[in-house]
């Protein structure tokens, strides 16, 4: 679909934003593209805005598309800080997706938000029930968990046995800035961004960096070389949200 070359490929969210207001005009029931903005709106900072595209989406009948747009959700609504809403939602999403890479990755997403409210041993065991279905096709995305849970050997070992490709910096970054390894997560991020991978792309103006990340100069760095890929939408510019918000995921 054309609006994710702009929002992919060409990081030209003012013209995914042109072109999703028009589609909309034109078909104001149109599934997906409410969530698809959401994810621009993600990309510079706007939680709130993205929530609010996200619950329009669901209001206006997801059915059809519920496994594949149920999961995003659960993301946005993470990082909006509305953790016991992700966790419902992604039960929900549980009960359609029974195998596989995704359902991996909605039980490691979920040992990190029941982590986030302090839920110690139950996230130890939908991490658990996850590494067994993820651990060999996609062993990164536990290795924040493991590392967060007190498991640092885990979370090395999971990264060591993963492959980094075009869509995973983001899980690798994460778990070296959780284990403290800032060298190697600022090597993660600059790479990340020179190969626009969503994994990071999704995550740089929210809150999932720690103080040590948002005090090194790398990152004032970082978000120089990212701005110079953007095309930013009218609000952006307005707005000038140049760094992540302060408190942590």
């Amino acid at each position: 679909m054309l609006m994710q070359v702009f929002v992919q490929l060409d990081l030209n969210y003012e013209r995914a934003e042109k072109l999703y207001e028009a589609a909309v005009e034109r078909a104001p029931r149109a599934m997906w593209w409410r969530g698809m903005m959401a994810g621009v709106h993600l990309r510079e900072g706007r939680v709130d805005e993205a929530l609010r595209l996200n619950e329009l989406e669901v209001a206006n009948g997801i059915e059809i598309i519920k496994g594949e747009f149920l999961p995003h959700h659960v993301l946005v609504l993470r990082a909006g800080g509305r953790y016991e809403s992700s966790l419902e939602v992604t039960e929900d999403v549980l009960e359609l997706i029974h195998g596989g890479r995704q359902r991996a990755g909605l039980l490691a997403n979920k040992a990190n938000v029941l982590l986030d409210l302090g839920r110690i041993d139950e996230a130890g065991v939908a991490l658990s029930e996850g590494w067994q279905i993820g651990r060999y096709d996609a062993p990164e995305i536990f290795a924040v968990a493991f590392a967060r849970i007190g498991e640092p050997d885990r979370a090395r070992a999971a990264l060591a046995a993963a492959s980094l490709g075009p869509t995973n910096h983001g899980d690798f970054a994460l778990a070296y800035q959780e284990l403290g390894e800032l060298d190697a997560a600022f090597e993660m991020l600059f790479a990340g961004i020179e190969e626009h991978d969503r994994s990071l792309l999704d995550k740089m103006r929210l809150g999932y960096w720690s103080e040590d990340v948002l005090a090194d100069p790398r990152f004032d760095e970082l978000m120089r070389l990212l701005e110079s890929k953007e095309t930013p939408t009218a609000a952006f510019r307005e707005a000038r949200v140049v760094a992540p918000e302060r408190n942590r995921l």
